[in-house]
């Protein structure tokens, strides 16, 4: 008969309890050599195919036979509490894994995964334009990018009357809202002290496009999209921060630069901005976009206003493209229309009115520079938390294995009086879980504090406002898992050995003790 492949026979050999092992091995062997005959090749990789197997083999057998029983978890408890020191390196060490992992994962979630908090993000396009090398005008406050789809460099801004023309070229097919950041408002609310916010400046119908819902009061709307409007919405953490959570701070004025303002709501929590980890920061306080003579110094020429200048391009585009609505159509329409303007008012020439092209990029993020900024970073330390919860699996296994050893006569009796091999694993697994559910508490209270501090070290700490720290469903998970994970692949090795304890070899260690006390 021709012999399996020797490296995964010993594997075999070594993981596969003792009762079953020789039938196992030569059930498998005969198969290897009748599969032999037919192909040397496939017969190999069917043998160490079972070697993969094996794993869950053992699972099935685990999950089969483990009962969860209240006196059980409590001899478990009692038992590490009879170790203190045991059980304290233990969770300390899991703990630190568990708090790191979770701490990464936290900045990975918030600053590559984590959309806006509005209804349907993923139909959310920021709308942006290539733009002729020779054209007259100005951009304020605009970001220059890179569409990622062809690298083409792209820009942010257009004027005000052609932020108009582009609202009704898309009416009936699309939303479109208009905005600009603030990057510093002075707010004074009564005879306090002024306090410095970011801001926006927004369309009437920029709440309605985002499908962004408020905490208190009301949004902004067309009705406020003039000057003179003075009303101001702000955002659920400033009102936290700067005004206590006041429930009554509807229709409260507030001078914002010297102007009043009424305060006409609070929108939802978890809402920021649209640049929660971007350039621009948190938009505490929100105005109309008619409202920017007041915060902009944009110097329109004489017989215009900034709501008219057709060449000082400073509002930024949003669009809502509802599901299964064809952007193509759109994109062209926006480019026609912005060309026909732009040459009609003098931006660009005709011959170079192609080059002006509109982008709509995905939007469901916001503007996200950081994401940018932090990937490649960001990609290393998903590599570090594999390896720092693989040491600590390491660890523990370690310290289980020393714990074990102390353990083994006494397991070699409950093997020898009848026990099940299973029986014997059982206890360690628990204590085990135990130890996994107290280290992920410990990681989730250490990834609290340390979560923070990876954000500021990725970003230069302008990306903190976008990482929630507090409790929430993803940090407690996250630590959960981790913790019992680890403590699951660490419980594997010991609970292996302890099933392999062999009442012979310790029985006949005790015997010879014996004998050799009784001689002295």
């Amino acid at each position: 008969m021709s012999r399996p492949p020797r490296l995964a026979e010993r594997l075999l050999h070594f993981f596969l309890p003792n009762d079953d092992r020789d039938e196992i091995l030569g059930d498998l062997a005969e198969t290897y050599t009748l599969r032999r005959e037919r192909s040397l090749l496939s017969s190999t990789a069917w043998y160490w195919a079972q070697v993969f197997m094996l794993p869950a083999w053992i699972l099935g057998a685990a999950l089969g036979s483990f009962r969860f029983e209240a006196a059980e978890i409590k001899r478990a408890i009692r038992g590490l509490l009879s170790s203190p020191g045991f059980t304290l390196v233990a969770v300390l060490s899991l703990g630190l894994g568990v708090g790191v992992t979770t701490a990464i994962s936290g900045a990975l979630q918030a600053l590559l995964f984590e959309k806006l908090p509005v209804e349907r993000p993923e139909e959310l396009s920021l709308v942006y334009h290539t733009w002729p090398e020779d054209w007259e005008g100005g951009q304020y406050g605009s970001s220059s990018s890179a569409d990622p789809r062809d690298g083409a460099n792209v820009h942010s801004n257009v004027s005000y009357p052609a932020f108009e023309l582009a609202q009704r070229a898309m009416a009936g097919s699309a939303e479109l809202a208009g905005y600009a950041f603030l990057r510093e408002i002075s707010v004074v609310a009564g005879d306090g002290p002024a306090m410095a916010a970011g801001g926006m400046l927004v369309s009437g119908n920029y709440f309605s496009t985002l499908r962004l819902g408020m905490a208190l009061g009301r949004p902004l709307t067309e009705g406020d999209n003039v000057p003179g409007a003075r009303a101001a919405v702000l955002s659920h953490s400033y009102w936290q921060r700067s005004f206590s959570g006041d429930p009554d701070i509807v229709g409260r004025e507030v001078r914002l630069n010297g102007r009043p303002f009424e305060i006409v709501g609070v929108a939802k929590e978890g809402y920021i901005g649209l640049s929660p980890r971007g350039f621009f920061g948190p938009s505490d306080v929100i105005v109309p976009l008619p409202e920017n003579e007041l915060f902009l110094n944009l110097r329109p020429r004489e017989g215009e206003t900034t709501l008219t200048a057709t060449l000082i391009h400073w509002v930024r585009l949003i669009a809502r493209t509802p599901e299964g609505t064809e952007t193509e159509p759109l994109r062209q329409a926006l480019s026609s229309t912005l060309q026909n303007h732009m040459v009609e008012v003098g931006g660009i020439a005709e011959a170079v009115s192609d080059d002006l092209d509109i982008r709509m990029l995905e939007g469901s993020r916001g503007l996200d520079s950081l994401r940018a900024d932090t990937q490649g970073p960001l990609r290393i330390l998903s590599i570090v938390v594999v390896i720092v919860l693989l040491i600590a699996c390491a660890n523990l296994t370690t310290l289980l294995l020393a714990r074990g050893a102390v353990k083994s006569p006494e397991m070699a009796l409950r093997r020898a009086i009848g026990a099940s091999r299973w029986e014997l694993a059982r206890p360690q697994m628990i204590e085990s879980l135990i130890l996994g559910a107290l280290g992920g508490a410990v990681g989730l209270a250490s990834a609290m504090w340390a979560g923070p501090l990876v954000v500021s070290a990725l970003t230069g700490g302008s990306g903190n406002a976008a990482v929630n720290y507090e409790l929430n469903w993803v940090l407690v998970s996250t630590a959960g898992l981790a913790g019992v994970l680890a403590a699951g692949i660490s419980s594997w090795i010991p609970a292996l050995r302890m099933m392999r304890a062999d009442p012979a070899h310790h029985m006949g260690a005790r015997s010879r003790r014996e004998r050799a006390r009784q001689r002295i």
